[in-house]
């Protein structure tokens, strides 16, 4: 055994193979013969060697799953982490525990501190939801940013009609806000972001659309996965990445759609689609299990659920 933390480097030694065929081993990529395969899993069951999880993230998974909890009191919830345990026994994903507590804003805390370290997937059980309203949230994160707008040279353009829905308002404040924040900052003197809410076909919608650099059609989908900048630099970006990753994170557990196209002169064009349901009341139990299909996968634990738009 190597004294400190044994490395992939040191898994390569013992193996006799090279870095990158241990790395193909350890993230089941295509083309490992059964030999080489059983010479770097030997030398990781000798070494004890465990991957890096920051840098499995950097390929894109973390074999991790977050539970947002939000009370950890509840005689119901061991039976659903349980259930979850079970399911995930014979795969290499880790489940981990977080107390978001009965408050919207303790909650998304914890959700966002599972999103920012890139989790492959959330389950929040009895999340907060109430009543919220779109056009409302878009018209607040707006005004907050009238001067940074005006200082960056970007006008902006705004048609909120009343767009209600049921959600968890600190979580679609972020979600607006994620968008309006990417509109301005990676947009361009003398450009412009609009935004409109409105409903149609079953959905409220939002809409933002800005100028900016240009993006070739087919890398803007890449947008919506986490460290895109470190892919393709067309679409660089500064920082880590995640904005718009948790925008989708967030419109998915609100069992909406999000579609994003690359502008033809540069920007963006993005709309989300949410459930409209202008009579909502309070959401906060847990009989049933909601799964969102796209990653980062999220599900909520909860009951009367609203048909998805």
């Amino acid at each position: 055994m190597t004294s400190g933390r044994v490395t992939i480097a040191d898994v390569a030694r013992r193996a006799g193979v090279s870095t990158a065929a241990v790395s193909k081993v350890v993230r089941g990529a295509y083309g490992v013969s059964a030999e080489m395969q059983t010479k770097v899993t030997r030398a990781i069951d000798e070494l004890g060697y465990r991957p890096h999880a920051a840098a499995r993230a950097l390929r894109g998974r973390t074999y991790t799953l977050g539970v947002m909890l939000s009370d950890t009191r509840n005689p119901f919830f061991p039976d659903i982490i349980e259930g979850v345990t079970d399911r995930l026994g014979d795969t290499e994903y880790q489940v981990l525990l977080g107390p978001g507590g009965i408050e919207p804003k303790t909650q998304v805390r914890m959700t966002d501190a599972m999103i920012d370290r890139s989790m492959d997937g959330l389950i929040l059980i009895s999340p907060v939801m109430t009543d919220a309203e779109l056009a409302a949230i878009a018209a607040a994160a707006l005004d907050a940013v009238q001067a940074r707008a005006a200082a960056a040279d970007v006008t902006i353009r705004r048609r909120t009609r009343p767009a209600p829905v049921t959600g968890e308002p600190v979580l679609l404040e972020r979600m607006v806000g994620n968008l309006i924040d990417n509109a301005i900052r990676y947009n361009q003197a003398g450009g412009h972001l609009a935004i409109d809410t409105d409903t149609a076909g079953g959905c409220a919608v939002l809409r933002i659309r800005n100028t900016g650099r240009e993006i070739p059609p087919e890398a803007a989908e890449t947008l919506l996965e986490p460290f895109v900048h470190g892919q393709d630099p067309r679409v660089r970006t500064d920082g880590l990445g995640l904005g718009l990753t948790i925008v989708r994170a967030i419109t998915l557990a609100h069992r909406g759609r999000i579609a994003i196209s690359a502008r033809s002169g540069g920007g963006l064009d993005i709309t989300i689609d949410l459930p409209y349901n202008p009579t909502a009341t309070e959401i906060g139990r847990y009989d049933d299990a909601m799964r969102s299909p796209l990653t980062p996968r999220v599900h909520h634990a909860r009951q009367n659920q609203e048909p998805s738009c």
